[in-house]
């Protein structure tokens, strides 16, 4: 069995999250009130892109706080159109800023976050997540045999050390070993950035846009997906 297979063992998953939790959360912004998010799904969404950030799932917490951003923009839209949009979120933020569905600043902050954050880690762009992060290589015969390869480290070791060879620098994000190396601390530092920015709007677009009053005026005006269904006869009803 390999080592990073035992992760996925029971007992070594619980100690894993243990740990993680207690590095993590404490970085993080204090969990916002269900009594703030009306929209059981919107708070699902929150619920479980916070888990993943407590237990050091950075790539998918930043997945799912794209999602909660795009599923809040398009409930927003609903209730203010009665349009279901099904698109990307551009379009959707598009459509919003041609509507005046939005303040200005919000739409501005959901363009940068997509472009910066959302679609990147949703596209698994390695290029745009990691950046340009120069890596040293060297590169050297390792021989026919082990005692081969420990003589010529050794030689190639004393060699840096004395200053007689310089690296090759490879870009990390063109390998992808090289890339696994370096993304899960800039994850990290993206998605510890992403929590605070993102929850802190997400709490203020519920408070401004989805209001108890905003589901009242959507019935009001489109009807409850539920006006077309039939009532059930019971037997008082038919006495």
């Amino acid at each position: 069995m390999r080592d990073n297979e035992l992760s996925l063992r029971k007992e070594d998953l619980i100690s894993i999250g243990v740990e993680s939790i207690n590095q993590i959360y404490d970085l993080l912004p204090t969990p916002i009130s269900k009594d703030v998010i009306l929209d059981d799904h919107l708070y699902n969404i929150y619920q479980e892109s916070y888990r993943c950030l407590c237990f050091s799932l950075f790539d998918a917490g930043i997945i799912l706080i794209g999602q909660l951003l795009e599923k809040t923009l398009k409930i927003i839209i609903l209730l203010k159109t009665g349009e279901v949009k099904t698109g990307t979120m551009g379009s959707a933020i598009q459509y919003a800023f041609n509507n005046n569905l939005l303040f200005l600043e919000d739409i501005s902050f959901l363009r940068f976050f997509t472009k910066k954050f959302r679609n990147p880690y949703t596209h698994l762009n390695l290029k745009e997540i990691i950046g340009y992060h120069p890596i040293p290589i060297f590169k050297y015969s390792t021989g026919k045999t082990i005692e081969d390869l420990i003589y010529n480290t050794q030689l190639i070791m004393k060699k840096i050390r004395e200053g007689k060879v310089n690296p090759h620098f490879v870009d990390a994000s063109s390998d992808s070993l090289l890339a696994s190396m370096v993304k899960p601390e800039i994850d990290k530092k993206k998605a510890l950035f992403c929590a605070w920015i993102a929850y802190m709007k997400f709490e203020e677009m519920a408070k401004i846009y989805i209001k108890p009053k905003d589901f009242e005026n959507y019935i009001e005006k489109f009807g409850s997906p539920y006006d077309k269904i039939a009532s059930i006869t019971t037997n008082e009803d038919s006495d």
